[in-house]
């Protein structure tokens, strides 16, 4: 199984749009900032699409966080503001434990993220259409076989 993750478009969605057209995806994820985005994706793509509010959104504009499964794997998705990632990843680590998530999929940071830690895979793709300085447009892939999840950082645009 192939999971698209997307976080922090903001309204710019060119480049997601032509890595959808290119990437073969049983799912897609948006990570939040904005949550129009991800609906606006689900649009346009014959796969489901789950998505989340950030802190750019309006309050009550949609799900701030979703708990599913996916081919045998736990997948919490925030956008990681109410966390207070861009200080630190303890209290979204946290979380993701407390749900007993086998991967947390976040954003807010616009800066790409793809470790694991005591067994939980910890996953931001970054942003495709606003990166951080020193980095380029960025989106994630997530690869889910046997029961098991790996994510992937690809770079695109520059």
């Amino acid at each position: 199984m192939r999971v698209l993750v997307f976080s922090d478009t903001h309204g710019k969605l060119d480049l997601a749009l032509e890595v959808i057209k290119k990437e073969r995806a049983d799912y897609v994820l948006h990570a939040g900032d904005l949550i129009r985005d991800a609906r606006a994706l689900a649009a346009v793509v014959d796969v489901p699409v789950y998505g989340v509010a950030g802190n750019c959104d309006l309050p009550g504009s949609g799900p701030e966080e979703e708990l599913f499964p996916l081919g045998g794997t736990r997948i919490l998705l925030v956008h990681g503001h109410g966390f207070r990632v861009k200080v630190s990843y303890q209290g979204i680590f946290y979380r993701a434990r407390e749900k007993e998530a086998d991967a947390l999929v976040f954003g807010h940071t616009h800066v790409p993220m793809n470790e694991t830690h005591q067994g939980i895979l910890l996953f931001n793709p970054g942003s495709i259409s606003r990166p951080q300085p020193g980095n380029r447009p960025s989106y994630g892939i997530l690869v889910i076989e046997d029961n098991k999840i790996k994510g992937e950082i690809h770079f695109t645009g520059g």
